[in-house]
């Protein structure tokens, strides 16, 4: 009596790794996603696809998380409001997730909103900056636990109609706990006033706290201000 014949690989299996590699970015990668947990209030997982081939064989799996969790860009928004603990507990959650190693880009967008302060006068700017800044030291420190993260934009919107700079500016300070970063663009300013000049004065920030001792070990670091990149040299 004739053995089976073996098992044929699925079709996708029989295909070089490059092509797959390829097909996966062609099903998987868009660019920006919201951060990776579904049923959050206040962001969740927003895709423009089905991600079905995230649950094929474990092979067909494994191949595409890298690409699903390490090519696309994920986007997290920092801003002072009493439902963040939801998304913090979800970042949280990084640690325990099988594709934390894959994770390589993160969009974070610092949101300044006119609407709390108006909705609560008594808070005043200078303790709704605070709490938004301790909101990114807990976001960024969840962050600096991703093995691979290499590259984070940011953007900055801000209609709170006051406050200078210099009391706004410390919200990026936690930006320093993300050592393991090689590249930090400045992307997309939303201001009242001139939104060039901001760009320059974030980058330009963001470059001092990346040129700083406490930033870590010896690296170079590129800030980009959109057409602008300037790398800072470690001695």
């Amino acid at each position: 009596m004739a053995s089976p014949a073996p098992p044929q690989l699925p079709g996708l299996l029989r295909l070089p790794v490059e092509i797959r590699l390829e097909i996966y970015r062609h099903l998987l990668k868009h660019r920006p996603l919201d951060h990776p947990f579904d049923g959050l209030a206040i962001t969740s997982a927003a895709y423009t696809f089905d991600p079905a081939a995230l649950h094929l064989n474990k092979q067909i799996a494994s191949e595409a998380k890298r690409v699903f969790y390490g090519e696309n860009t994920w986007k997290v928004v920092i801003s002072f409001n009493f439902n963040y603990f939801r998304l913090l507990n979800g970042l949280a959650a990084l640690r325990q997730r099988s594709f934390l190693p894959h994770m390589r880009r993160f969009h974070l967008r610092f949101d300044l909103c006119n609407k709390m302060l108006n909705e609560y006068p008594s808070f005043g700017l200078v303790e709704y900056c605070h709490q938004t800044k301790l909101n990114a030291e807990k976001t960024c420190r969840v962050l600096a636990a991703l093995p691979a993260l290499q590259v984070v934009e940011i953007s900055w919107v801000d209609d709170t109609h006051g406050g200078s700079w210099e009391q706004k500016r410390w919200i990026l300070d936690s930006l320093v706990l993300l050592r393991t970063v090689s590249f930090f663009e400045v992307r997309d300013v939303l201001v009242e006033d001139d939104g060039g000049r901001v760009r320059e004065l974030i980058a330009g920030y963001v470059r001092g706290i990346t040129s700083s001792p406490s930033f870590g070990a010896e690296k170079n670091v590129t800030v980009s201000a959109g057409s602008n990149p300037v790398k800072t040299q470690k001695d």
